[in-house]
């Protein structure tokens, strides 16, 4: 604004002064002439028009609001008037166009009361200016012409005093009419713009210059100052120009400027406060610790004076009751309005001084920024203010008669929401009003203690290891006095047990019949409050909040206070009908989610009654006896708790299984507690336990049997570290060997072990003996066998496995593994004597012996030599046949162990006499044995195997072979086979080149061959091939069989002919190879020796006459014998030889041409026969 601006305004208002001040003296100066006649005709012209206009401005004001008007340049009904207009703009905005809610609101009164008001300002000023101005002069002249004291006249001094004075007086109700209003409106701006420039740094300016300008006038200055209370802002001129705004309603009037002066004496605070609130470092703990008591009461007492707040608070009532159908909680609260509205809310709100101030200090207590239930409820002073306040609150007035119930309904809904209907109208506002307080210092008291003691903090896992003491013990008997002494609850055990019952699933039918029952609930809810400590100890000490069972179990104290418990809780009076099938419901339960559901539905009301308690202890004493073995600890976790196993453990591990399943549940259940204990079998071992239990046995005895197995059991696991996925590790521990044969034993005791467990433990030994000497012998056990003859066997079966270990004999018979036995070492072979000893003399092999021989057969590989039959071996004495079975086990390893054993020519090895010399005590061993003896000779078969020959041994060659020993007769063999086959090898081409062959050789063969049976055989067989038809077809054949016409597989034979075959056998092959026409001197010299050789005495010439028919002319009537010449056959055949030898004419030779020669022949039959054989004779 420009200061020619202000300077203007400033003259102006001086001007108004000075016109102010004129016009007084004028209107005193004129009553003062005029007299007091004149000027109170004057007066009364102005005063009695303003009353008469007072009386007409509502009426008139009314009329002027419903006055149809032109509204958007139409009229819109003939409802619409300036009130028709606003009533509609504020439904529209705040009814959502619903005219008629506004009306019943009582609201549109309001409005017209506001709007006459408001006409009621423009139309007095109006009709003041009118009466001033016409009206006034016309009724004075009036006056004058129809009053006769009216006329002028002359005045006396003392009427022209009081004229004078009745002028200024006229002049004042002019001032304060239409000047004193203007006056008033400029003081109210200058007031809220200088108090608006307190908050508001850029009023500042304008609060300068609107101070420089009205502090020019000294008018503005004295109705500023008259009137103005000690603490108020506004003076006569701000107070009458509010008079004159006033809006009068049913309810009462309202002068704005005269709330606004009621205020003003807090106003500079309130802005102190607002400026600071509204800071953007301020938090809401800051803004708190601003304000103060004189604050709260400050603004109270404003407001318990206010007319605004008078007036406001029925049209608010009003507007509640007609939007309470689009509130469903005040809907339901059903309000009483018309109580509502009689409320004298200053009055109510003056009373609520001391709740707010209580309100305050609680939230200077409280850190709003980190609001905690902890830090309330353990701070006396915050409980103390805040009962207080509660007290306090909801004694007032609206409190108890809306804010209540509105409460109440809210409650109603949580209660319902969460199913807790039964609750509902448990709180009511007679509880509010008297002892909502004092339960909730009970409840504070009672959260204090829990919390001081370290209950809360047990609960929220933040106090594992509370426990508690005695002085506790004490505290929460108090407490617990205290939660069943509040108001809250008084004569609601009902509700308390329906409540208590919501957080289980117990069945609401029974739970109504039990709330129907006539009982005395106060005592049963009594009954259960004594138990609530212990019961809330269990839950502390016992971890029952993680269903743990453990720490109760080991805690005697606890078991003592559960035992109470259970004991009292029997003893109530809803106990057998209602809370024994909750807590067999509850037990039930708890079976279910341990995977316990075998013992479902045994658990009885009459157990629970009278059986409970002392099968608890039971259970407990013999738990602790588990927990000090550790035997929990040690299945969890067997590295690290390992136990050592002493006659104290067993004994204090049979009586805790003894115990327990002395306990009354068993009794008559005992198949479900055996079902229960074959459920923790691992998964492979498949027992049909439902078949089982329908044996006809005594269970009760066999429940306590299985008990003592399963201690024998766990006994074994624990010492032996048993690994059920390395069980052949137990062959090993001495342990395992010290309690297998007694948990056998006891296994076997039971009624169920031969048809049921049998085969389990076979399973176990089969996987127990895997890759052992045992690992087929598994196969041979049987129920009964277990049952009867395990146990006796088993220290031998361990001292079998041992020998095997030592003896690496698994690791032997692995073909794929090149370690050997030797058992040439004694002390190896004394070793294995007493493994197969041991083997055989056990139970277990009885009548499988003959599986047994077949499987040394095989692994030692003689099945690739002998093909054994066992189906004749039942009559064997097995027993006696022992030794022997021992004998030949060791000769067939010792035999198995040699190199080139198994070829397909042992004789080509260089180990062949090895072979030899094993085979024949292999064959020894196995002709003793009943057993073996026929299959022994096999061997012989496989040694002929080498030569290409078979022969044939009758009974007698068999004996014979015995009685000679195999170590003779393989012997021979060996070398007759080795000899013969080199004698008679044959070249590339399968050709025998005799030539290289002499007689003498074939003689030494035979001798030699004739000291053995088999050799024999063998060289007869030879014989037979090399010299009969196949080969050099010299041997005489009987013309009726076709066979050779001797034996030459007998021993005598071939003794007595060796000499005899050998001499023909260099005869015949020089007769077979002779070339007449080629020969040599050499040849015939030859020839002679060989005939000549025949002269000897141990000559058999039978044979050789054979031989000779034979070969040179199948004549079987050439005689020879002892009187035979062979010197001068010889002479005769060399003699006609060399002649045809020496002569010219070979193909014209004739022997007769030489008389000499002729007449040799003539006298020597053999020499012919040869000639003629030879083609020289004819």
């Amino acid at each position: 604004m420009s200061e020619s601006l202000i300077t203007t305004l400033k003259i102006i208002l001086i001007v108004f002064d000075v016109l102010i001040i004129l016009s007084i003296i004028c209107y005193a100066f004129k009553g003062f002439r005029k007299g007091l006649i004149h000027t109170s005709l004057v007066l009364a012209s102005r005063i009695l028009p303003l009353l008469l206009i007072l009386l007409f401005i509502k009426p008139i004001g009314k009329i002027i609001i419903h006055a149809h008007i032109p509204y958007d340049e139409e009229v819109l009904t003939e409802e619409v008037s300036i009130s028709g207009i606003v009533k509609t703009e504020i439904a529209n905005n705040y009814f959502d166009g619903n005219l008629d809610e506004l009306i019943q609101t009582k609201l549109d009164l309001l409005i017209d009361d506001f709007l006459i008001s408001m006409v009621g300002i423009v139309l007095y000023i109006v009709f003041a200016i009118f009466v001033f101005l016409i009206l006034s002069p016309l009724i004075r002249l009036i006056f004058r012409l129809t009053l006769p004291f009216a006329k002028a006249k002359e005045h006396h001094l003392l009427s022209r005093i009081l004229g004078g004075c009745l002028g200024v007086c006229s002049y004042f109700v002019l001032f304060v009419v239409l000047i004193l209003p203007v006056y008033g409106a400029l003081e109210t701006g200058k007031v809220i713009i200088n108090e608006a420039a307190t908050y508001d740094a850029n009023l500042n300016e304008t609060k300068e210059v609107v101070n420089s300008i009205t502090d020019s006038s000294v008018t503005l200055k004295l109705t500023s100052h008259l009137g103005k209370t000690k603490e108020g802002k506004f003076g006569l001129g701000a107070k009458y120009f509010g008079q004159n705004l006033s809006i009068k309603t049913e309810y009462g009037k309202i002068n704005i400027i005269k709330e606004l002066d009621a205020i003003g004496a807090y106003l500079p605070r309130a802005i102190e406060l607002f400026q600071n609130f509204t800071k953007e470092d301020r938090d809401i703990n800051y803004m708190v610790d601003e304000l103060n008591e004189e604050d709260i009461n400050s603004i109270i007492a404003y407001f318990a004076k206010s007319k605004i707040i008078k007036v406001a608070y029925p049209t608010l009532m009003n507007i509640l009751k007609v939007k309470e159908e689009h509130i469903d909680l005040i809907k339901r609260s059903n309000l009483n309005y018309d109580e509502l509205i009689t409320i004298d809310i200053n009055q109510d709100l003056e009373q609520s001084q001391a709740f707010f101030v209580t309100v305050l200090k609680i939230a200077k207590e409280i850190d709003l920024n980190n609001v905690s239930i902890e830090a309330i409820l353990t701070n006396q002073n915050i409980k103390l203010n805040i009962s207080n306040a509660l007290d306090e609150g909801f004694n007032l007035e609206i409190s108890e008669k809306g804010l209540s119930k509105i409460l109440i309904c809210y409650l109603d809904d949580l209660l319902k929401e969460n199913n807790f209907e039964h609750l509902m109208g448990l709180i009511d506002i007679d509880y509010l009003k008297n002892d909502l307080a004092d339960d909730f210092l009970t409840l504070a008291d009672i959260y204090t203690t829990l919390d001081e003691n370290g209950v809360i903090a047990y609960f929220a896992n933040e106090n594992p290891n509370l426990s508690i003491t005695d002085e506790l013990r004490t505290k929460l008997n108090h407490a617990i006095d205290q939660l069943f002494g509040l108001k809250l609850l008084e004569n609601q055990e009902k509700k308390l047990v329906q409540t208590a019952f919501m957080f289980t699933d117990y069945d609401q039918e029974k739970l109504n019949q039990m709330l129907n029952e006539n009982i005395d609930w106060h005592q049963e809810v009594d009954s259960v409050a004594k138990m609530a400590v212990s019961v809330l100890e269990l839950i502390i000490e016992a971890k029952l909040n993680q269903d743990d069972m453990t720490a109760m179990l080991e805690n005697n104290h606890i078991v003592d206070i559960l035992t109470d418990v259970i004991d009292e809780t029997f003893k109530m009076q809803l106990s057998e009908k209602y809370f024994v099938p909750l807590v067999i419901q509850y037990l039930e339960d708890y079976l279910n989610h341990h995977n316990l559901s075998e013992f479902v539905g045994i658990i009885t009301p009459n157990y629970l009654q009278h059986f409970f308690t002392s099968d608890f202890h039971l259970l407990v004493n013999n738990y602790k006896i588990i927990k000090e073995l550790k035997i929990v600890e040690y299945f969890q976790n067997k590295e690290e708790n390992r136990i050592e196993v002493t006659p104290e453990f067993e004994l204090k591990l049979q009586e805790a299984i003894n115990g327990i399943l002395s306990m009354k549940l068993v009794e008559n259940h005992e198949n479900i507690f055996i079902k229960k204990i074959f459920s923790f079998m691992p998964e492979e071992i498949n027992i049909n336990v439902e078949e089982m239990l329908k044996e006809d046995i005594d269970w009760q005895v066999e429940l306590h049997s299985l008990g003592t197995t399963l201690k024998e059991a766990m006994v074994f696991i624990i010492d032996t570290d048993l690994n059920p996925d390395e069980l052949s590790v137990l062959l090993d521990n001495q342990k395992a060997r010290t309690r297998l044969p007694i948990l056998m034993e006891q296994i076997f005791q039971l009624q169920i072990s031969e048809k049921y467990l049998a085969p389990i433990v076979i399973d176990y030994l089969e996987k127990m003996f895997v890759n052992t000497s045992f690992d087929e012998m598994v196969n041979y056990i049987t129920p009964s066998y277990l049952k009867n003859e395990f146990t006796k066997d088993i220290d031998t079966i361990f001292d079998i496995y041992d020998l095997s270990k030592e003896l690496k004999l698994e690791e032997h018979f692995d073909s794929t593994n090149q370690y050997q036995l030797d058992l040439n070492v004694e002390a190896n072979e004394m070793k294995f004597r007493d493994f197969v000893n041991k083997i055989l003399s056990l139970r277990l092999i009885c009548s499988h012996e003959k599986e047994l021989i077949t499987k040394i057969l095989e692994l030692t590989k003689m099945d690739q030599i002998i093909s054994f039959d066992a189906s004749s071996l039942d009559a064997v004495d097995w027993e006696s046949e022992r030794a022997n079975l021992v004998d030949i086990s060791v000769e067939l390893v010792k035999l198995s162990n040699i190199d080139h054993v198994f070829s397909d020519n042992y004789l080509e090895a260089s180990n062949y006499l090895e072979i030899s010399n094993q085979f024949a005590a292999t064959f020894d061993a196995l002709v003793q044995s009943q057993v073996t003896s026929e299959y022994a000779f096999q061997i012989i078969t496989e040694m002929l195997k080498s030569t290409g020959y078979q022969v044939q041994l009758s009974d007698d060659d068999k004996q014979t072979i015995i009685e000679n020993t195999a170590v003779w007769e393989f012997e021979i063999l060996t070398k007759v086979s080795k000899k013969g086959l080199a004698l008679f090898a044959e070249d590339e081409e399968g050709n025998i080149d005799f030539e290289k062959i002499q007689g003498e050789e074939i003689t030494s063969l035979m001798l030699l061959a004739s000291d053995g049976v088999i050799a024999s055989k063998l060289c007869g067989a030879i014989l037979n091939d090399m010299l009969g038809v196949n080969g050099l077809n010299m041997l005489p054949v009987d013309e009726s069989t076709n066979l050779p016409l001797y034996d030459f597989t007998l021993p005598t034979t071939l003794k007595t002919q060796a000499i005899s075959i050998g001499t023909t056998f260099n005869l015949a092959k020089n007769i077979k190879n002779l070339d007449i026409n080629h020969m040599t001197t050499n040849d015939i010299d030859e020839l002679k020796q060989n005939i000549e050789a025949f002269d000897r005495n141990d000559m058999d010439y039978n044979f050789v006459e054979d031989v000779f028919n034979t070969i040179i002319s199948g004549n079987t009537s050439m005689k020879i014998d002892d009187t035979t010449n062979w010197q001068e056959e010889a002479s005769t055949i060399t003699s006609v030889l060399e002649a045809y030898q020496n002569t010219s004419d070979k193909e014209n030779f004739n022997i007769q041409d030489d008389e000499s020669l002729s007449n040799m022949v003539k006298h020597s039959e053999l020499a012919k026969t040869f000639l003629e054989y030879l083609g020289l004779i004819k």
